[in-house]
């Protein structure tokens, strides 16, 4: 029988993508919003796997108010969170339903930064108390990019939801889906079949590589947001002498800070030498800037747009957070983050 996952913001782009991969492995029911509803069963929203033709995404879906109804139909096996952070309340919201319940469904963290999991946890205690132990939690750090483009040719980078109100809306990535993952608590077996049978590939991360796996990701996630605040892509921002000095100041902050707070990186992050890369960023500047084109193709390959600065928080200021944490500055990253909510501040209505 298949395993049952509810995906928790279905309407958005990694919610909709893991919908569509994972379809024919699991039983899927989404959980979103009126509107991301609306848009599911009124036929806008169009997934576009790379080297193929637009096709059109469907999927059962209810609104959060339903959940435990439905819940009681089809007991979910998981509850994959692919929302915006924070969680803390969604997960609370989702499993205060399962409070002293035998079977409490395996819970998936797919978002961004390094809070996700002490979030997850909060309100897993909130809602189970000291039932919280017993829930699986499996962190997924994506590898793939997703973008969203509606009717009007703009591109949306972060849950890109609001999207659905002006029509027909577009995900698009490439194939096949590449993940790291690791199990905060309990087995993986079911998981692993899950993303084999879906096709995905992956790389398991077990104990203290875990969090090596975080670290390693938000490396790759810093890698443009100098550029991004200068509405430059991660190519040109790389191959730019000047705004490639701030990615290097940048990246050389998030490193250290790591690396005083105890932490580490991951040799291989599912084909990216991120220890090796990281290791770089500790050089001399004046070794770094010639080897920026080499550094571009390695990291920057098909990236031609800006990268989103909505979770700004999540990317530089978790850098801010930990230098915090390790007693170290981090003025680059504290710059960036100011820069970003600037820019989000003037594009409010």
């Amino acid at each position: 029988m298949k395993k049952k996952i509810y995906i928790v913001g279905i309407g958005g782009r990694t919610g909709v993508m893991f919908g569509r991969e994972l379809q024919e492995a699991c039983d899927i029911i989404g959980v979103g919003m009126n509107r991301e509803i609306k848009a599911l069963n009124s036929g806008k929203i169009n997934v576009r796997r790379a080297g193929h033709l637009p096709e059109n995404f469907c999927a059962k879906a209810v609104l959060p108010d339903d959940f435990l109804a439905q819940a009681g139909k089809k007991y979910p096996d998981f509850i994959w969170m692919a929302i915006r952070n924070p969680v803390a309340e969604a997960v609370e919201f989702y499993y205060r339903n399962f409070k002293g319940k035998e079977n409490i469904p395996a819970l998936v963290l797919s978002q961004n930064g390094l809070s996700a999991i002490n979030d997850a946890k909060a309100g897993l205690v909130r809602a189970l108390g000291p039932d919280a132990e017993r829930v699986q939690i499996v962190r997924v750090s994506l590898i793939n990019g997703v973008d969203m483009k509606i009717e009007d040719g703009a591109i949306f980078d972060s849950a890109g939801v609001a999207a659905h109100r002006s029509g027909m809306a577009e995900i698009s990535y490439k194939t096949p889906i590449k993940l790291g993952f690791g199990t905060i608590s309990g087995q993986s077996d079911d998981f692993k079949k899950i993303m084999r049978d879906g096709q995905i590939k992956f790389q398991e991360f077990k104990g203290a590589d875990v969090l090596k796996m975080e670290n390693s990701k938000l490396f790759t996630n810093l890698i443009g947001m100098a550029a991004a605040v200068r509405g430059l892509s991660v190519s040109a921002g790389l191959l730019d002498k000047n705004v490639f000095k701030e990615e290097a100041a940048m990246l050389r902050e998030y490193v250290l800070a790591v690396k005083k707070s105890g932490g580490g990186f991951v040799a291989d992050f599912c084909g990216y030498p991120i220890n090796f890369l990281a290791g770089i960023m500790l050089l001399p500047p004046a070794l770094l800037v010639p080897l920026r084109a080499i550094f571009e193709r390695v990291v920057a390959k098909g990236r031609n747009r800006p990268k989103d600065l909505s979770e700004i928080d999540y990317y530089n200021g978790e850098a801010v957070k930990l230098g915090k944490q390790a007693g170290m500055l981090t003025p680059v990253n504290e710059r960036i983050v100011a820069a970003a909510k600037k820019i989000l501040k003037n594009r409010e209505p």
